[in-house]
């Protein structure tokens, strides 16, 4: 069963509160990267920097790895153009990357990532 965690109740809890305790019931990650902020290392020039994903996004992408295994967790990059790509988090080999287009190829290797996890699709 699919849950998204902004449309779970709060109970009075603090995000990373309500984050810990809906993580639980996970066993597969799909996690989205899009271009909502932009960034690059230290004194970089504005013309370096690129796209990347809310700090947030990668810290749960890190968080479900830890929990859940690589094998279980997918991430998929909106707006990742060869002109614009998107930053991925460093460090991560052996990560399963999907780039989104609008033809929906997408979809079937989000499919077979889940089939390769146990889910039959």
């Amino acid at each position: 069963m699919a849950f998204i965690l902004s449309e779970q109740p709060s109970r009075s809890k603090t995000i990373i509160e309500k984050f810990e305790s809906e993580s639980s019931k996970a066993d597969f990650a799909l996690v989205l990267y899009t271009p909502d902020d932009i960034g690059g290392i230290k004194n970089s020039t504005f013309d370096t920097l690129r796209p990347r994903a809310r700090q947030n996004v990668v810290f749960e992408h890190g968080y479900f790895t830890a929990k859940l295994g690589r094998d279980n967790v997918v991430v998929l990059l909106k707006d990742a153009t060869e002109k614009a790509r998107l930053e991925q988090a460093g460090d991560n080999d052996g990560v399963v990357y999907i780039t989104f287009d609008n033809y929906g190829g997408w979809k079937n290797e989000v499919k077979q990532a889940l089939r390769l996890s146990g889910y039959k699709i």
